[in-house]
């Protein structure tokens, strides 16, 4: 791994500003060429194609990453996967002499770049963007849970069923909405498609014909796989009938790293424990692949974004602010680390108020969506002309460990993300040839 690579773009990325108001800490997400919108249009210029509105990565890390072209692209997405996690998992494995080497041993074949996550800093809007290269402005999928004013529906985005609802995914399709036609955007495997390149989806069963898995790849071929190590032979069984296609693209996704995050916290060592374990399916699989075919090949690796460790706290709940909810049309939408607010008209220095009487500003700044959107923290225009009703009226941004839960249920979770905090917004992207 280049250190000072690393090291000069992880600055780069510090003192990126976007003409917005936000805390002094916060990363801004960096959507000119060093954020995970920008691997997609990277992926089509290897095939030597282009979709609208898209940008690639800024050549260094381009010319680092992928500095030839290529036959065989897969993108290996583990979900929530933070940059700095990953270096701490290094580090600790080095001083460690019984602990398994095998990502380190993958590390000393790979180029590695950090790059910033999107804002929301979360995985419908994120995967969103891997099959569109556009920015959340641009798509429309601004969060978790999203106001969806056309169907008038507050939506969960991932099942495509109402937010506040239990065991109705896919209900919105009764309200209305169209995977062929609700994005503003179009996808990327059209267009690999069309220049003859393979496109293949790899997900967990159960979820490989999900709502949101139906809104974004719709044209690959989906794999299913029951297990990491299924996922891998799966592949490894696709790369032996190469003759059969000049080129492709195989999207991989693994969200067990996420699952864990948001249950015990990062730093559980379930978290560490399984994050090994899937080092070794990954060390093999290249063992066996590594130099088995005069084509070249490359596996990117990366995240949507990472996790933050939020302590439970009853002062974030909702419920135990009613004075907070009486300036509310209704309960926030977005992500539990960057909710969206939709103020009565005329409440809003009443809600001002009561937020500052429950909370610290070092707790949670407030920004007017109009000025968030307008600012280019969700991209750049042209934006999607339903994307302001999909982000309300405030944003209301948590600092530290701060989160907001309107759910409900109770909170189960000990891990988030959505937010702006290095931990959240700052992933690897890393390049191995084989």
């Amino acid at each position: 791994m280049n250190k000072i690579f690393q090291e000069k773009i992880l600055d780069t990325i510090i003192t990126h500003h976007l003409p917005v108001e936000l805390p002094q800490e916060m990363i801004h997400p960096y959507y000119q060429g060093a954020s995970i919108r920008n691997i997609p249009a990277s992926i089509l210029k290897n095939f030597e194609t282009e979709i609208p509105n898209t940008i690639p990565l800024l050549p260094e890390i381009e010319e680092y990453l992928l500095p030839q072209q290529y036959d065989d692209i897969a993108l290996l997405l583990i979900d929530g996967l933070g940059y700095d996690w990953l270096l701490n998992y290094l580090a600790a494995g080095r001083n460690d002499n019984t602990s398994p080497k095998f990502w380190s041993e993958i590390m000393a074949q790979a180029r590695i770049s950090p790059i910033t996550s999107i804002s929301p800093s979360t995985t419908a809007a994120a995967l969103t963007t891997f099959w569109t290269g556009a920015v959340p402005a641009a798509h429309g999928v601004l969060g978790y849970e999203l106001w969806l004013k056309e169907y008038g529906i507050l939506s969960n985005m991932i099942f495509h069923g109402p937010a506040a609802g239990h065991g109705s995914a896919g209900s919105l399709y009764s309200a209305g909405m169209d995977v062929e036609t609700f994005l503003p955007v179009p996808t990327i495997g059209p267009a690999l498609i069309a220049q003859d390149v393979v496109v293949r989806s790899m997900q967990h069963y159960s979820i490989v014909n999900s709502g949101l898995s139906s809104l974004l790849d719709k044209d690959s071929h989906r794999i299913p796989y029951k297990t990491i190590s299924d996922m891998f032979c799966n592949y490894e069984q696709a790369l032996s009938n190469e003759n059969l296609s000049p080129k492709s693209y195989t999207w991989m996704y693994c969200s067990a790293h996420d699952s864990l995050s948001h249950t015990y916290g990062a730093a559980d060592p379930r978290v560490h424990h399984d994050f090994t374990t899937l080092g070794y399916l990954l060390h093999t699989f290249l063992q066996r692949t590594q130099n088995q075919s005069s084509r070249k090949r490359l596996l990117l690796i990366t995240a949507d974004h990472g996790h933050l460790i939020t302590p439970k706290d009853p002062k974030y709940d909702l419920a135990n602010t009613p004075d907070v909810q009486d300036h509310l049309v209704m309960d926030p939408s977005g992500d539990n680390r960057l909710p969206y607010l939709y103020v009565k008209p005329g409440h809003e220095q009443d809600l001002v108020n009561a937020i500052r009487r429950h909370w610290a500003p070092s707790e949670f700044a407030l920004l007017k969506s109009e000025d968030a959107l307008k600012g280019g923290l969700f991209g750049e225009t042209p934006h999607y002309l339903r994307s302001l009703n999909r982000i309300g009226d405030y944003l209301l941004i948590p600092q530290d460990t701060s989160y907001l839960w309107w759910n409900d249920r109770p909170n189960p979770l000990l891990g988030r993300h959505g937010g702006l905090s290095r931990t959240e917004m700052v992933v690897p992207l890393i390049a191995i040839e084989f």
